[in-house]
């Protein structure tokens, strides 16, 4: 009896993934054909994005936690104070701000060869392909 509970489980769980790569399948092929007619999506408007993360990291606890407990750490003992801190946080903001307009940029450029629709459709459809190998093998493995 417990075999035959084992085999009928596998059974079903061999049917669910082969369902499910077949629906990404049938996802991206249909996604295929959609994107075709789509339009591109309107671009980001910088001030926007820009206002967005000052508040997201101004309101975020865990910078100020770092600053007040691992801050004084890279300040001398008898330098400890605000205008130490500060100067070690406008410190940290340049580089941090020289660091992500890099990466800014280079995501930009990536962005302008990159077409993300049709990287969600190959992925798509090579997560269906795996899936449904994955759903034939455990169907057809021997229990």
């Amino acid at each position: 009896r417990p075999a035959q509970w084992c085999a009928a489980v596998r059974l079903m769980g061999a049917g669910y993934l082969t369902g499910l790569g077949w629906m990404f399948l049938w996802n991206a092929r249909r996604r295929g054909h959609a994107d075709a007619a789509a339009e591109p999506a309107p671009p980001a408007r910088f001030g926007r994005s820009v206002r967005q993360a000052y508040v997201a990291n101004v309101l975020n606890v865990k910078a100020a936690t770092v600053y007040l407990s691992l801050g004084p750490q890279f300040v001398s003992a008898d330098a400890v104070g605000v205008a130490s801190l500060m100067q070690l946080a406008a410190v940290h903001v340049m580089v941090m701000a020289l660091w992500l307009g890099v990466w800014a940029l280079g995501l930009k450029q990536l962005a302008t060869r990159f077409d993300a629709r049709a990287w969600r459709r190959r992925v798509e459809a090579l997560g269906g392909v795996v899936l449904v190998a994955l759903g034939i093998r455990t169907g057809i493995q021997p229990g």
